[in-house]
């Protein structure tokens, strides 16, 4: 919704007699696909990510310092993992906290952390047949300042909350200092940036570039630009603005809290294109309010707990981007394996390894980056080294998310021009068949694919994957085909079950792990109701990953050992 003076006719004294008058759009269309098109066309789309990342296949989280970075790359090139980057949330330092490890929140890079990295960077860039096409090494930055840099931190170069606080780029509480806000414990406290203040934006934008991205161009006085630059990083968080904080120009933090996700999304994006590096940097949001597709690049889920459930488990993470999808996020993924964890008292949330493996299977055909993430609690966790299963399921798939690059590029181009998401409810591909809107554990990847992941722990068979009507569909890994008519030829390890017309029908396929239930559509590029680059896109894709699964199955099945 707008909510400037004078729209619709509304003038400054029709606003003071109605403070709750809200002015918004209403849109109208046959089809949710063109809801969404009409939705986006006000919001802003979203533009298709950097090759880097279509061609790449994993971007691994990982932390511990250079040394241990090093050795992490030895053991995925190992075992053959295709690498699109490498994601080192803790390059400013850990620190310990109550809540578990957390990071500095002190935008610069510890040099004691990762001694050497501008030659880790160039290492990580050259090691490809193709100099310069390597792995990229992507960051972390929120929108907020530790404010206990000065007292804890001793090999820090700059305290950029000191300097903000100086200057007066930082919300301010109701006697006018700083506003101070604790994040998950009361050790852990921070400020956030102003972002309403031109000149605090500025100065924010001046950090990413010479800290971050590498651009001398951005730095103040005599400061150097980290050697090596980052090709993207998480730009966690917007979402903290207390109601009875004061911004720039005493703008109520009430006022404030819903237009700030956006506001830190565009600074992001000025600051990328500041360093002309627009089109080769990337930022994933967490925050977002209705503009925020315009400013972003990509999304993820957030933070969610270790876990399988629906509530804040991986069954969350798969409603969080199809929901995503329809408010404008077409591009989005998730932390593949969850991030929060507890071990403490009653409570034992810690990520095993089936549930890491199969959250990389969905995530392989879901998210428009493949990406880990250490977790909360990483020496407690299942990580994509904890044993030979895990590098080879992880070999694989990486390969799976590099194969599907022409596939998600070509997806990517049609969120760009009609704000389609990559991921989708089954409804908007089928919207006329009433049973693809009751589905929430399947989707549609693009127009062309069906995916129906294992969600739950334990399971070895999908006993309910929905193929609708009218499309006849082919298993992506056995090549076997469905056309929803319940003959013996179309089963697969269990009875077809014939629905009654219109709808279609439901099948049982294996599952074990490894083996993400995923279809594609068999149909002629030349239908008028199709993309054709889509479907020809597709085909392609499909054929490539059987002739990995011929490579690799093998491999993974020798690796398999009883849960």
């Amino acid at each position: 919704a707008d909510g400037a003076d004078g729209a619709d006719g509304a003038d400054g004294a029709d606003a003071a007699a109605a403070p709750w008058r809200v002015n918004g759009f209403i849109y109208h269309g046959t089809t949710p696909a063109a809801i969404i098109e009409q939705h986006t066309a006000v919001t802003g789309r979203m533009l298709a990510l950097p090759d880097w990342v279509q061609a790449g296949g994993l971007v691994a989280g990982w932390e511990g310092g250079t040394a241990k970075v090093r050795d992490f790359w030895t053991q995925l090139k190992n075992a053959n993992v295709s690498l699109a980057g490498f994601w080192l949330q803790d390059w400013t330092g850990l620190r310990d906290d109550v809540f578990g490890k957390r990071l500095w929140w002190n935008w610069e890079l510890d040099e004691d952390w990762y001694p050497e990295w501008g030659d880790l960077v160039r290492d990580l860039r050259n090691a490809s047949a193709v100099p310069g096409d390597g792995p990229r090494v992507l960051t972390y930055m929120n929108p907020y300042l530790a404010n206990t840099v000065t007292r804890d931190k001793p090999n820090k170069r700059r305290d950029l909350w000191a300097e903000a606080a100086a200057a007066g780029y930082l919300i301010k509480n109701a006697t006018g200092g700083p506003y101070v806000q604790h994040s998950a414990s009361k050790t852990f406290s921070f400020s956030a940036i102003d972002l309403t203040s031109e000149a605090a934006r500025a100065w924010t934008k001046r950090v990413i570039r010479c800290n971050m991205l590498g651009d001398q161009a951005g730095c103040d006085g005599n400061a150097t630009a980290v050697d090596g630059g980052m090709s993207g990083f998480m730009s966690d968080f917007g979402e903290y603005i207390p109601f009875d904080a004061v911004l720039s120009g005493g703008v109520s933090g009430a006022d404030a809290h819903n237009a700030y996700p956006a506001l830190w999304a565009q600074t992001c994006r000025e600051a990328i294109r500041e360093a002309e590096l627009e089109g080769d940097v990337v930022f994933f949001s967490r925050s977002a309010n209705a503009r925020s597709p315009g400013q972003s690049t990509l999304f993820w889920a957030g933070d969610q707990l270790t876990t399988w459930d629906a509530y804040d488990g991986m069954q969350s993470a798969v409603r969080a981007m199809l929901s995503g999808g329809l408010s404008g996020m077409s591009l989005t993924h998730s932390d593949t394996g969850g991030y929060t964890e507890f071990k403490e008292h009653v409570y034992n949330i810690v990520r095993t390894e089936e549930l890491l493996l199969r959250w990389v299977e969905f995530e392989a055909f879901s998210g428009a980056m493949l990406r880990t993430h250490p977790g909360l609690l990483p020496d407690a966790s299942a990580q994509v080294t904890s044993d030979a299963r895990s590098l080879a399921h992880f070999g694989f798939y990486s390969h799976v998310h590099k194969a599907l690059g022409p596939y998600r590029k070509a997806t990517m181009y049609e969120a760009t021009f009609r704000g389609t998401p990559l991921m989708r409810y089954m409804f908007m591909e089928f919207p006329a068949d009433t049973q693809s809107w009751n589905l929430t554990s399947q989707f549609m990847f693009g127009s062309e694919f069906l995916v129906a992941p294992v969600l739950s722990k334990g399971e070895t068979t999908n006993d309910n994957v929905y193929l609708p009507p009218g499309t006849e569909w082919t298993h992506v890994w056995s090549g076997k085909r469905f056309t929803c008519r319940g003959t013996p030829s179309e089963k697969m390890g269990a009875t077809v079950l014939l629905m009654p017309p219109p709808l279609g029908c439901t099948v049982s396929v294996p599952a074990p792990l490894g083996e993400v239930p995923a279809f594609v559509r068999m149909r002629n590029a030349t239908d008028p109701a199709s993309d054709p680059a889509l479907v020809v896109a597709a085909g392609e894709v499909t054929a490539v990953l059987q002739l990995l699964w011929a490579e690799w199955s093998p491999k993974m099945r020798r690796k398999v050992v009883k849960q």
